[in-house]
């Protein structure tokens, strides 16, 4: 059976301004339900998370991946950035030039010397070049032909090409959060070294100390803020994540906005409908199958 397509603001629109009474939604209303009634629908269901406790939605969470600059402690955060889940330091002995790649492949350093036992399972990251920031798991490598397969694809436009640096990660060091009053004690640290320990500043975060080396990779599992986020649609892009496991809320809140909009009788059912459904949304949204002991709608 085909997997059914992924639905989009225009056809959640769409189908909220019909189920309200709109028959054959005009341009300008799809627009208005799109850019005005999203937003608010966004806000609504943020709010009444943070009411509830907390804004960490699974469907919110992140990864991004920076790359280390010698020298250098302070790191951009994530423009959506909300809160982090955890921030890792990801170190490699093994450093090489890739000789070519492909989508799903990556060809390592004619002098390579890793083993297919030691390269299968573990993650490569591209350091530079046009592929800088991919980290995708080793999933087979042909000691001879030093060709990698990746367990998932390269993103379009970063496939990796002859001349990028790449990293072969063996070793995961995950950091402990500090104050920023605390990182004052390491404002002049010693020397350049692997940190042990960052702090959050408006939207940059500090290490303890500056990196040693530019192969080094900033691994931030986070969750993103919902009224920042990018409302670029397409596969693998956030927005189309919330529209898929949001959708029923989002189709029920564009109805309940129109019926208020045509002053319609059926509204206050409809709110109720969606107040009910909102809090479902947001018990079924908290990580780690958490219960939320209050919510006020």
């Amino acid at each position: 059976m085909a997997i059914a397509a992924a639905p989009t603001s225009d056809s959640i629109a769409k189908e909220g301004l019909r189920k309200g009474g709109i028959r054959t939604p005009q341009p300008a209303e799809i627009e208005r339900a799109k850019e005005e009634w999203l937003t608010e629908l966004f806000n609504d269901i943020w709010m009444t998370s943070e009411r509830a406790g907390s804004t960490r939605l699974k469907t919110l969470q992140m990864t991004a991946i920076a790359i280390g600059v010698d020298n250098q402690r302070q790191y951009d955060l994530p423009s959506d950035f909300d809160e982090e889940l955890i921030v890792t330091v990801l170190d490699s002995a093994e450093t090489g030039t890739a000789q070519a790649g492909t989508i799903s492949t990556v060809t390592l350093a004619a002098a390579e010397d890793i083993s297919q036992a030691n390269a299968e399972g573990r993650y490569v990251l591209m350091t530079s070049g046009t592929s800088k920031g991919q980290y995708r798991q080793i999933i087979g490598y042909n000691a001879t032909t030093k060709v990698a397969s990746v367990a998932n694809n390269f993103d379009s436009g970063k496939t990796p090409v002859s001349g990028d640096a790449y990293a072969v990660i063996d070793t995961l060091r995950k950091l402990d959060e500090i104050d920023m009053s605390e990182l004052s004690e390491y404002t002049n640290p010693v020397s350049p070294g692997l940190p042990a320990f960052f702090a959050k500043y408006n939207d940059k975060f500090y290490f303890d100390r500056p990196l040693d080396k530019s192969t080094y990779g900033l691994l931030l599992n986070y969750y993103s803020n919902l009224m920042l986020i990018d409302r670029e649609e397409g596969s693998g892009k956030l927005m189309t994540k919330i529209l898929t496991n949001w959708h029923g809320i989002l189709v029920m809140g564009i109805k309940m906005k129109t019926e208020e909009t045509i002053h319609s009788t059926e509204v206050r059912q409809t709110k109720t409908d969606y107040n009910e459904m909102k809090a479902n949304l947001v018990a079924k949204e908290i990580p780690f199958g958490g219960e939320l002991t209050q919510l006020i709608l």
